[in-house]
Formats: structure tokens, C-alpha cells, sequence
């Protein structure tokens, strides 16, 4: 089943799935990927975060924009689990009132299709050298990263594990991190132990149906790179995700993200910016 949206963030817990109410009762991100945009729902109003390019910029909506009602419904008065439906049904049109400064201005943004505006790139209403330490800071910090609870043994990783910086170019505005490795090889006779599966199912897509649906997979890796440049007076930073995992059966395969990491990131980001 696919998730209502990319990605569900629930307090310092990610999430990839349909939750349950008392769960969405703490979210504090979710990332349309339909229109592209991330909303941060710690500050009040929520602030906006835009996808470049993505139908929410096309429409004229700008990070930084503080989010006030979707489709007339004030956003204060929206419960949690409703906001989970943003991205539904494709092919019909949102209308969102924020307010830029002084300004409350109402716009339409057409829902594209489920997972086509992936998670890699937002803009951040932020000189770049700020943007630049808050990114510094969230990935070296020890907040936790990711604590998937359908795991059967759940386990944590820090941001400060995950990005074990290798090259840092302030100039150039590039940090490639070295390898991150979860789970471990085994004989397959001793792995079936879903643990690992669930988990990497949990942060990227992995193929199903024939051979997939019998193999176990049973290690991830990752070569995280993040790159920071300017952009028509906003700042653009992109994660790119390089992964892998290996299953006893089909080996290494390549993987795409479900932006689990990288709205960890960006959240992380947000937060250190409107403190």
C-alpha cells in the first residue's frame, strides 16, 4: 500500500505508512509529493519549504510562506490525520492562503502524480552561509534520525552516525559523507529475520512481486552527498541518497530513496533556522 504522502514525521520518529490517529496527533512534517512542497508544522503558522522545480513553485508559492488555510479550512482547525490527504486525489487542484510579509495571498496548486515530485531539493528563505551552518549542525548533531516502529526490534540511528563527513568544500558547497552500512551478511539460512528488511523498506523503495518476495534483505548502503547554492535569492540545498541493498538471492540492487532521511534533514535544518 502506498503511503497517503512521502513522508510522515512524528516528533523525532519517521514513519512510512498510514498511521494510526493518536500518531498523527504528533506530526510535525509531511512532505507532499505531489505538489512538492514540505510543510513544517512545529512554528506557528506552519512555514512552507518548496520543491524547485515542482508544481508548488510553478503556482507561485514561495518558501518561507507561513500557511494559513487549505481549500478554506483554516490550517489550526484541520486535525492531523486530514492533513494526510493533502496529496489526494491526483489531478485536482489545492487552494492554499498564506501569508509573505504583510501580504495574505490565496493560490491554486494542481496535485500532480503520487511520488513525482521526489524529495530532494527545497529551497530555504536564507542566506546561504546561514543555511550552510545549520546544515553543519543538524548532520553532526545526535538528534535521532530514524526510529521505524514496525520494525520488530526498532532501532535508532543518529544524524552524527548516519553523515560521517569525508570531503567538506565550504567554497563549493558540497559534503560527501562516507558509507553508512546497516544490517550485516549472512548465509541464507540465518536470515529470516525481518529486522533489516522492514528497515530498509522503511527509507527507500524496494522492488516486490516473484524472486523479490522471497528474498530477505538483509543490508543497506548509503553515500550521502548534500550540495548548497543560491537560487533567485533563496537557498537550494540537495540531499542525494546513493543506495544500495543486498538480498541473499538477487545480490546488490540500487535503490530509490522515500525521502525518510531527507525530511529528517530538512526538518532539522528548518529548525535551527527559526529559533
Amino acid at each position: 500500500m502506498r503511503p497517503v504522502c512521502a513522508v510522515l514525521c512524528v516528533a523525532a520518529t519517521f514513519l512510512v505508512g498510514s498511521p494510526a490517529p493518536a500518531l498523527a496527533q504528533r506530526l510535525v512534517g509531511l512532505y507532499s509529493d505531489s505538489m512538492g512542497f514540505l510543510l513544517d508544522l512545529r512554528p506557528t503558522p506552519p512555514l512552507i519549504l518548496v520543491a524547485d522545480p515542482s508544481p508548488a513553485a510553478s503556482a507561485g508559492v514561495r518558501s518561507g510562506d507561513r500557511l494559513l488555510a487549505l481549500d478554506g479550512q483554516p490550517i489550526e482547525s484541520i486535525p492531523a490525520t486530514a492533513l494526510l490527504r493533502i496529496d489526494q486525489p491526483a489531478g485536482t487542484t489545492l487552494r492554499m492562503r498564506v501569508r509573505r510579509g504583510e501580504q495574505t495571498i490565496e493560490i491554486s496548486v494542481p496535485r500532480g502524480q503520487p511520488r513525482s515530485v521526489p524529495l530532494e531539493t527545497l529551497l530555504f528563505p536564507h542566506p546561504q552561509g546561514r543555511v550552510w551552518d545549520a546544515v553543519l549542525d543538524t548532520i553532526t548533531s545526535g538528534d535521532v534520525l530514524f526510529a521505524a516502529p514496525e520494525l520488530l526490534a526498532p532501532q535508532t540511528v543518529s544524524f552524527a552516525s548516519f553523515f560521517k563527513i569525508r570531503t567538506l568544500d565550504r567554497n563549493a558547497g558540497v559534503i560527501i559523507c562516507d558509507v553508512f552500512q546497516w544490517g550485516e551478511m549472512r548465509p541464507l539460512r540465518q536470515t529470516q529475520n525481518p529486522t533489516y528488511d522492514q528497515g530498509i523498506r522503511a527509507i527507500a523503495h524496494v522492488p516486490t512481486g516473484g524472486v523479490m518476495a522471497l528474498a530477505t534483505w538483509n543490508m543497506i548502503r548509503v553515500t550521502p552527498t548534500l550540495r548548497i547554492s543560491e537560487r533567485e535569492g533563496m537557498t537550494a540545498v540537495r540531499i542525494s541518497l546513493a543506495m544500495e541493498a543486498h538480498n541473499t538471492i538477487t545480490g546488490w540492487a540500487q535503490l530509490k530513496s522515500k525521502g525518510t532521511v531527507e525530511s529528517a534533514t530538512f526538518l532539522g535544518v528548518s529548525r535551527l533556522l527559526t529559533q
